[in-house]
């Protein structure tokens, strides 16, 4: 439970790590979708959810089990072919660019970490165990 709720941290985390980033970049307050009002409803939407299901899962909900899987692994995925793309890519100057900066970097990879512990932990023997004696 704990890797999941240091995943659901580091994503809003990141979202600071963005927004201080282009802000430091473009010398003015970011605005916009990317960081206005909708993309902040969505990241506090987003944790809310995923707690819930941590709850969920915790109280051995099988369900939620699965859909952690199936959410984590789809962010795990977009993080590294994110980073991939970000670190590919070089700008005219010849710099790599990643919109949360090294921070950025940093908390994603530590984001991404704390989501695949967490997904392989639901699945060890003793997991299985109690998600199976939770259906009775």
């Amino acid at each position: 439970m704990g890797w999941w709720l240091a995943a659901v941290v580091l994503h809003v985390v990141s979202l600071i790590a963005v927004y201080v980033s282009v802000a430091s970049i473009t010398g003015r307050t970011p605005t916009g979708a990317l960081f206005g009002a909708p993309h902040i409803g969505f990241v506090v939407v987003s944790a809310v959810v995923a707690a819930a299901l941590v709850v969920a899962m915790r109280n051995g909900r099988n369900g939620a089990r699965i859909t952690l899987t199936v959410l984590g692994g789809l962010s795990v995925v977009g993080t590294v072919v994110g980073l991939v793309f970000a670190l590919a890519v070089p700008t005219p100057r010849g710099a790599t660019v990643t919109l949360g900066g090294p921070v950025g970097v940093v908390v994603d990879l530590a984001q991404t970490v704390c989501i695949v512990v967490a997904i392989v932990l639901m699945y060890r023997p003793h997991a299985n165990a109690y998600f199976g004696r939770a259906r009775h």
